[in-house]
């Protein structure tokens, strides 16, 4: 009867929300979510994937200046990608890098569409400079703790971020956890807009028929597998990608160019796959996070230089860092692997 009851108790305290979408779900739930990493409930899941489709429109690349490159690449067998600036259009270049003017009454905004209620006259100033120094302090405690690249948890930055306002009176009550989610994501999509990349099904698919097994290295938070659903009809799964070899910096903590999420990819591709780092090939639009920390991990390398906002060439920090080939479009890279 104790063991019932342990059991029952969660399910009473349950209660349903209705977000402006019309959708209902579970809100306030104990079991909900576990750090992040547990799946979404589908009815609150599908909630948040129909906010990024109705507020997407599409986006087009901008022309770089960089002359792909013929090389082929032999002896493959996976093949993983980045996300933002190489799978999707990124409008800001990057998850978390749009201009601080731009962003900050991007707060008001979210929290508007979340049924959140700020202040009406708190200064967006204030919002913007309270999330910086949160994410700041955050950084700063990873590094104290030897971490030399840290990731944010954009939910915990958000619950701290409204534990202040309402600290300052600022907000009336505390959002709730599904409540904070969803703001979480109008801001995302607010403040950096995402397409997919030209050619990104067509490739996907070409990569799938010939038998490529299919993985995500990226830095992301909660909401970027949602963006496959939302923007492309499929999920992550539905796209080809193995659910094993999908790695998120948000899950460990630490950003690229950490080296902990490759290390791990090359476990899983050996260990499941009996794939080797040297026949693996990454694909991202950074040298620094993407071409030199692969390379260093084994893996081969795609510099991805098909749109101007996310290209990232560093040649201050990876001067000597060079791709194995270099690709403008998506529909080049099944050219060049075999």
């Amino acid at each position: 009867m104790i063991f019932f009851s342990f059991l029952i108790l969660p399910i009473v305290s349950v209660w349903i929300e209705k977000v402006s979408t019309g959708i209902f779900y579970i809100a306030s739930y104990p079991f909900l979510f576990f750090n992040q990493c547990m799946t979404l409930i589908p009815a609150f899941r599908d909630s948040l994937i129909e906010i990024i489709r109705a507020n997407s429109s599409p986006l087009v690349p901008i022309k770089t200046e960089i002359t792909p490159s013929f090389n082929t690449i032999d002896h493959i067998r996976s093949v993983i990608f980045d996300v933002y600036g190489t799978l999707f259009i990124s409008g800001s270049g990057d998850i978390g890098t749009i201009h601080k003017r731009e962003r900050d009454c991007l707060y008001l905004k979210a929290a508007e569409k979340s049924s959140i209620v700020i202040h009406y006259d708190t200064p967006c100033e204030i919002l913007g400079n309270l999330f910086s120094s949160l994410i700041s302090k955050s950084h700063s405690d990873s590094r104290a703790k030897g971490i030399p690249h840290p990731e944010v948890d954009i939910i915990s930055i958000w619950t701290d971020f409204f534990s202040k306002l309402k600290e300052d009176n600022l907000v009336l009550t505390l959002p709730s956890e599904t409540e904070i989610r969803t703001f979480a994501v109008y801001y995302e999509i607010l403040s950096n807009p995402v397409w997919p990349m030209p050619g990104l099904e067509e490739t996907l698919k070409a990569l799938g028929q010939r038998g490529f097994v299919t993985g995500i290295v990226s830095n992301a938070q909660f909401y970027t597998p949602l963006l496959f659903k939302a923007l492309t009809g499929e999920d992550v799964a539905g796209n080809g990608f193995k659910k094993d070899l999908t790695f998120y910096s948000y899950e460990y903590g630490q950003a690229k160019p950490s080296p902990i999420m490759f290390e791990k990819l090359k476990d899983r591709l050996y260990n499941i796959y009996g794939i080797t780092a040297d026949e693996t090939v990454y694909i991202g639009n950074d040298m620094l996070n993407d071409v030199k920390t692969a390379s260093s991990a084994g893996l081969k390398t795609v510099l991805f230089a098909g749109d101007q906002r996310s290209l990232r060439i560093r040649e201050d920090v990876c001067p000597d860092s060079v791709p194995d080939a270099i690709i403008t479009s998506l529909n080049q890279l099944y050219e060049r692997i075999v």
